[in-house]
C-alpha cells in the first residue's frame, strides 16, 4: 500500500514538470516574434535592398479622396455581371453579382453556387458546370431539380367492394413521363368510366379505384296464356352482366301469376342467360273488399257499405247507387273512377228530386179532345196550365178549372180550350115581311160551325209507299265489312340505299357463307365432334382462348366448367342438342343470305363464346336508317347537332334538364346582365324533382362542343329557364325576356304541377317575338293556354311531361267517367319549323312503382281542335297531323313511325261530325262529339258526308270503336230532318254512326222525326236492333226533349 502511494506521488511530479517546461517554450516564441516585428518596423527603405521591375499589367489606383493636386488618376474600366437561375419560367434562389472588366470573357465554374436541389439541365450545358458568362449582361443558367428514384407503390381497388384485387406493384420511379397505368392494371379490370384519372404521387402508395370489366347479355322472356293460340301476353327484355341472374317473376305483367308449375317449360326460380323462355301465366283472381261511406253534407247517411271484387273488375257507378241510401242519389260531382280499392271512399250524396207523372187533356166545349198527353217533371218545378196548352189554343170561358194536381193520370187534369182566332159567326138571315094574314113561321136557330183543329205537330201517318222507302234505301248504299278495312300509313323513315359491297368486303362475306355451309354439313353427321379448326372458319373474331372455350362448350361443357356463370340455363344442353341449336342458327342466316347481301347487309358476330347467334347487320352507321334519321333530326333543332354523338336521340334526363347532345351550358346568374332582384335558388323534392325558388328565373348560356360544327354555325345561344310553380317567375318572366332580345330560348318547367288546373295562357300569348326555341314541361293534361302558340313563329318547340306521358282515355272505358287524356291541336304548329320529339317513358313497366320523376315528351294519341279554332283552321290542323308533317314523331301516336293519333275530340267545338275534313284514308278508332243537353241531334242531310264510317276497321278482338259525346247526360240521338234530306251513301255512315254509339253503353234510344225516317232507317242494312227508335211525338209524349 505504501509502493502504491510513492508511485502516484512520482506520476504527478512528471505531469507538473511537463507543463512548466511548456509554458517557458510558448512564451520564448512570442517574444522572439514581436520582437523582430519591431525590427523590421523600425528599419528605413533605404536600408533594405530592393531590385525595382517595371510592371505594364499593374495599376496604382488611388481613390479621389486621397489624391493631391497634382496626382492624375487611372480611370478603372470594369462593368457589373449578373446571374440568375432558372427553373422554366420560375427563379430560383438568389441573384449572383459579378465585377468584371469591360469587354473580357468570364469563364466561371458555376458549381458552387447552384441552388441546393437542383443541377443544371445535362441538354444545355454539355462541359458541365464551367461556363462563360456575358460581362455587364444578366445571365440566366437553366437549372432543375435533381431527379431520385422513389419507391412507389400501386395497389388496386374494386370500385364496387372497396376490396383490393390483384398484387401491389411497386417500381423505382424518377417521375410519371414514362409510366403507363395500364400496363399494370389486374387482369378484367379496367379503369372506371366517367371517373377522373387518379391523381399520382411519387414515393407513395396510389390506392387506384378499378371496375370489373363486365359481359353484357340479352335474353327474351315469353307470358303468355295456356290457350289453345298460346296468346302471347308480354314479350320481356332482359339485359344481365357477367353471373348476374334473375328471377321470371320480376317480369310478370301486373295482373297476372304463373300457372301450376306442372305445365311450365321450366322451373319458376332463377335463370341463366338463354336465347328465349316462355312461362304460362294467367289472370290473377285477387280478392278486394272496398268501403264505402255515402255523405250528405259532410254528415254520414246510412252504415258502411262493402263491395268485394276480383282480379281486374272494376267497380262501377251502378254498383255503388244500388247501395247508396233511399231518398238520395250519388253527386253529379262524383267521379267513380277515383275509387281506391282495399280501401274507405267517401261518396258524396245529393238529395234525390222527385219526379210526378200528370197528365193533360185538353178538349172543346163539344167534347172534341185536342190534346192528350203525360208529362213527367221534377216535384219541386212549378208547372202552369199556359205551358201545355195545343198551338192556336187558349182556355176557354167555360173552363173552370184553372189549377193543377200533380202526380194524376186519368181525366182530373181536364181543360176546356178554344182557338184563339175563331171563324166569324154567319149574318142572321134576314126575316121575310109577313103576309097578312098568312101566318109566318118562326126561322129555324142558325147552327155555329164547329172549330176544326190543326193537324198534330208530328205527323206520324205514312206519307210515302214502301217502294218510294225502299228507292230511298237502295240509294244509300250498301254496308262495309269493318274487319277488312285497314290503311297502312308508309313509313317515314328515310330510304337509305343499301351499301355495294363489291371487291374484298364481298369476297370475305361469301366466304364466310361457304364456310357456314361447310360447318354446318359437318354438324349434320352424327359422330362429329366440335373443333377449334372447324369453328375459327366461321367464328375468326374470336380469340383464341374464347375459341377454345366455344369447342368445349359445344361438346358438352357446362358453363361453370367453363368458369363462366350466366342468369340463364344455357348449360343444359347436351352436345346433340348443342348441334341442332348451332345448325337452325347458320341454316335461318344462310337461307335468305343473297337477299340481305345484296341489300348490302353483313354478318354480324358476337364476341363471346356464348354469342353464338350471327345476325345481319349494316356495314357502318351510314347505312342505318334509324341513325340516319336522327342525324337529319339533329340537324332541325334549334339547337342543332352534327357531331359524334348526332345520331343518337335525347333522353328523358335531357329533356327534363334542358341538355343536348353537342352542346355545354353554363348559368349565367351572376351576370349583372342577367340578374333578377333576387337570386334563383335550386331545391330538390322529395321525388327529385328540381324547383326554382327565389326569383324563379335563370338564364344559360349554350355554346357549341368542338365537333358540333352545325351548332358553331348557329352560335351561343341564350336560354331562360322558369318555374311555372313560383308565382314570382309567372309574374316577372314576360317583362324580363323584353328586356333582353338577345335571349333566344324559353324554358318552362313544373306546369300544372301544384296546381293541375294552371293557366299559362297570359304567357303564351305575350311571348317576345326573339323567343324562337320553346320547351314546355307541362304536369297536367289540361294544357290550358297552348293554343296561343298557333300565331307564333318557333324553330322549335318541345312539349315533355314527368306524369304518364301515353295516357289518352277520352272516357271510353267501360263503366268510367270521362277522363281527359294527352290531345294536341295540330294548328298551333302551323308556323313552327320543327317539333322535337325523343321517345322516353316516364311510367314504363321498369319503373312504374319508382317515386322518382321521369321525363318524357308526350305522346298524342288524340286529335283536339280547340274551341276557338275555325272550321278552316281545323280542316288545316288535319293537313298538319295526317299530311304534312306526318313525319313528326309527335304525330306518331301510340304506334311509332307509321302510326297516327286515333282518336279525334271535337267536344270542344260545334262540329258534329267529319263533314268536309280530309281524313287521306286514316282510320280513328274513337270520335268524341259536342254535347250539351240529353239529347245528340244530327241533320239528316249531313249524314253521308259525316264520315263516321272513318271508325269501322281492323281494331282488332280487344278493342272496339266508339263514338262519346261531351256530356254525360247525352243518352238520345235525334235524326232531324224528312225522307227527302237523304243523300249520298248514308248507309255506311250510318253504319259507322250506331256501331260507335253502341259500343257507348249509355245511350239506346233514336229519335226521328216522322214515321217515314223512322221506317227508312229500321229498313236500312246499318240498322242495330239494339236501339229504340220512336217519333218526336212519341217522344213528347213521353216526357219531351232536351236538345243541344
Amino acid at each position: 500500500m505504501i509502493r502504491a502511494r510513492k508511485n502516484k506521488i512520482l506520476k504527478s511530479m512528471l505531469v507538473l514538470g511537463s507543463s512548466i517546461m511548456g509554458a517557458i517554450g510558448i512564451s520564448s516564441i512570442v517574444f522572439h516574434s514581436r520582437a523582430k516585428s519591431d525590427i523590421e518596423e523600425k528599419t528605413s527603405l533605404g536600408e533594405r535592398v530592393v531590385e525595382p521591375i517595371l510592371s505594364d499589367h499593374i495599376n496604382i489606383i488611388i481613390k479621389p479622396q486621397f489624391n493631391s493636386l497634382s496626382d492624375v488618376n487611372v480611370i478603372l474600366d470594369e462593368i457589373e455581371t449578373t446571374v440568375e437561375f432558372h427553373y422554366g419560367e420560375e427563379i430560383i434562389g438568389q441573384r449572383l453579382k459579378f465585377k468584371t472588366k469591360k469587354n473580357q470573357e468570364l469563364k466561371y465554374n458555376i458549381a458552387k453556387d447552384i441552388p441546393e436541389g437542383y443541377m443544371l439541365v445535362p441538354e444545355l450545358y454539355p462541359k458541365g458546370s464551367d461556363i462563360v458568362l456575358n460581362p455587364g449582361e444578366l445571365n440566366i443558367i437553366q437549372i432543375q431539380p435533381i431527379k431520385q428514384a422513389q419507391k412507389t407503390t400501386f395497389r388496386f381497388i374494386d370500385i364496387a367492394n372497396n376490396q383490393e384485387v390483384g398484387t401491389p406493384v411497386i417500381l423505382d420511379l424518377e417521375d410519371f413521363n414514362q409510366f403507363n397505368l395500364m400496363t399494370y392494371l389486374p387482369e378484367g379490370y379496367q379503369l372506371p368510366k366517367n371517373h377522373e384519372a387518379p391523381e399520382l404521387v411519387l414515393g407513395k402508395v396510389n390506392d387506384i379505384l378499378v371496375d370489373k370489366i363486365h359481359k353484357e347479355y340479352t335474353t327474351w322472356i315469353l307470358y303468355k296464356l295456356h290457350d289453345n293460340a298460346q296468346t302471347l301476353i308480354h314479350k320481356q327484355k332482359v339485359i344481365t352482366i357477367d353471373d348476374q341472374k334473375i328471377h321470371p317473376s320480376l317480369y310478370i305483367p301486373q295482373g297476372y301469376e304463373f300457372e301450376a308449375q306442372s305445365i311450365q317449360p321450366q322451373p319458376i326460380e332463377e335463370l341463366e342467360h338463354k336465347n328465349e323462355y316462355t312461362f304460362f301465366i294467367k289472370k290473377t283472381q285477387v280478392k278486394h273488399t272496398t268501403t264505402f261511406i255515402f255523405k250528405y253534407q259532410g254528415q254520414q247517411i246510412g252504415d258502411l257499405q262493402k263491395i268485394i271484387t276480383y282480379g281486374e273488375v272494376g267497380i262501377s257507378l251502378e254498383q255503388i247507387k244500388k247501395l247508396k241510401p233511399k231518398a238520395y242519389e250519388i253527386s253529379s260531382s262524383y267521379d267513380a273512377n277515383s275509387i281506391k280499392f282495399d280501401q274507405t271512399n267517401i261518396v258524396p250524396l245529393d238529395k234525390i228530386r222527385e219526379k210526378d207523372l200528370t197528365r193533360f187533356i185538353f178538349k172543346t166545349v163539344d167534347n172534341q179532345i185536342i190534346k192528350n198527353i203525360l208529362f213527367e217533371e221534377f216535384k219541386d218545378v212549378t208547372l202552369t196550365i199556359e205551358q201545355f196548352l195545343p198551338q192556336d189554343y187558349k182556355l176557354a170561358p167555360e173552363n173552370t178549372k184553372r189549377d193543377i194536381s200533380r202526380g194524376k193520370t186519368d181525366n182530373t187534369n181536364t181543360y176546356l180550350v178554344e182557338l184563339i182566332n175563331k171563324p166569324p159567326k154567319p149574318e142572321p138571315i134576314p126575316e121575310k115581311p109577313k103576309p097578312e094574314p098568312e101566318p109566318v113561321p118562326t126561322p129555324e136557330k142558325p147552327v155555329e160551325p164547329k172549330p176544326v183543329p190543326p193537324a198534330p205537330k208530328n205527323n206520324t201517318s205514312n206519307k210515302l209507299s214502301k217502294e218510294e222507302i225502299n228507292k230511298i234505301i237502295q240509294a244509300g248504299g250498301s254496308t262495309i265489312d269493318a274487319r277488312a278495312q285497314r290503311y297502312d300509313k308508309p313509313s317515314t323513315m328515310p330510304v337509305v340505299e343499301g351499301a355495294k359491297l363489291s371487291g374484298e368486303i364481298l369476297t370475305a362475306q361469301k366466304q364466310k357463307l361457304t364456310n357456314m355451309r361447310a360447318l354446318v354439313a359437318k354438324i349434320s353427321s352424327p359422330n362429329y365432334t366440335f373443333n377449334a379448326e372447324d369453328l375459327r372458319k366461321v367464328y375468326s373474331n374470336l380469340s383464341d382462348a374464347e375459341l377454345g372455350r366455344l369447342v368445349k362448350y359445344l361438346n358438352g361443357a357446362t358453363l361453370k366448367e367453363l368458369g363462366t356463370v350466366s342468369a340463364f340455363p344455357m348449360a343444359d344442353l347436351t352436345t346433340e342438342q348443342q348441334k341442332e341449336s348451332l345448325k337452325n342458327q347458320l341454316n335461318a342466316m344462310l337461307e335468305d343470305a343473297d337477299k340481305y347481301l345484296a341489300e348490302g347487309k353483313i354478318l354480324v358476330f358476337g364476341n363471346s363464346f356464348v354469342d353464338l347467334n350471327p345476325r345481319w347487320g349494316f356495314p357502318s352507321d351510314d347505312y342505318n336508317p334509324a341513325f340516319v334519321r336522327n342525324k337529319e333530326l339533329n340537324l332541325k333543332r334549334g339547337l342543332a347537332n352534327s357531331g359524334n354523338n348526332a345520331k343518337w336521340g335525347r333522353n328523358g334526363s335531357q329533356l327534363g334538364n334542358g341538355d343536348y347532345y353537342g352542346w355545354k351550358k353554363k348559368s349565367l346568374w351572376k351576370d349583372p346582365k342577367y340578374k333578377t332582384k333576387t337570386n334563383p335558388e335550386w331545391s330538390f323534392g322529395s321525388d327529385n324533382r328540381t324547383f326554382i325558388g327565389g326569383s324563379g328565373i335563370t338564364t344559360m348560356e349554350y355554346t357549341a362542343t368542338d365537333d358540333n360544327d352545325a351548332g358553331k354555325k348557329q352560335g351561343k345561344q341564350l336560354i331562360t329557364f322558369m318555374d311555372a310553380s313560383n308565382p314570382q317567375a309567372v309574374q316577372d318572366i314576360i317583362e324580363y325576356l323584353k328586356q333582353r332580345p338577345e335571349i333566344s330560348g324559353l324554358f318552362i318547367k313544373n306546369i300544372g304541377t301544384k296546381n293541375p288546373e294552371q293557366d299559362i295562357s297570359e304567357i303564351l300569348r305575350d311571348i317576345p317575338s326573339s323567343i324562337n326555341k320553346l320547351t314546355l314541361i307541362f304536369d297536367t293534361e289540361k294544357m290550358a293556354g297552348i293554343s296561343y302558340l298557333k300565331n307564333k313563329h318557333f324553330a322549335q318547340v318541345e312539349l315533355g311531361t314527368s306524369i304518364n306521358n301515353v295516357d289518352d282515355n277520352l272516357g271510353d272505358m267501360s263503366n268510367r267517367p270521362f277522363i281527359y287524356g294527352w290531345g294536341i291541336d295540330p294548328i298551333i304548329f302551323q308556323h313552327t319549323d320543327f317539333v322535337a320529339h325523343d321517345w322516353t317513358a316516364t311510367k314504363g313497366f321498369d319503373n312504374y312503382q319508382s317515386s322518382q320523376v321521369q321525363y318524357g315528351p308526350i305522346q298524342f294519341n288524340i286529335i283536339r281542335p280547340s274551341a276557338d279554332s275555325s272550321f278552316e283552321e281545323v280542316k288545316k290542323a288535319f293537313d298538319i297531323v295526317l299530311e304534312t308533317h306526318k313525319d313528326w314523331r309527335i304525330f306518331n301516336g301510340e304506334h311509332g313511325d307509321q302510326g297516327w293519333p286515333i282518336k279525334i275530340d271535337l267536344s270542344e267545338t260545334k262540329l258534329k261530325s267529319l263533314k268536309d275534313i280530309n281524313l287521306y284514308k286514316h282510320k280513328f278508332r274513337v270520335l268524341k262529339l259536342p254535347s250539351s243537353g240529353t239529347t245528340f241531334t244530327l241533320d239528316i242531310s249531313d249524314l253521308g258526308a259525316s264520315q263516321y264510317s272513318a271508325i269501322l276497321a281492323d281494331w282488332g278482338p280487344n278493342e272496339k270503336p266508339k263514338i262519346l259525346f261531351g256530356n254525360d247526360r247525352t243518352t238520345k240521338i235525334h235524326f232531324k230532318g224528312n225522307a227527302s234530306d237523304f243523300s249520298g251513301k248514308w248507309a255506311k255512315e250510318l253504319q259507322g254512326f250506331l256501331t260507335g254509339v253502341v259500343n257507348n253503353t249509355n245511350i239506346r234510344t233514336i229519335v226521328v222525326d216522322n214515321d217515314d225516317v223512322l221506317q227508312i232507317l229500321k229498313g236500312s242494312p246499318a240498322w242495330d236492333s239494339r236501339f229504340q227508335i220512336r217519333t218526336a211525338l212519341e217522344e213528347e209524349r213521353g216526357g219531351g226533349f232536351d236538345f243541344d
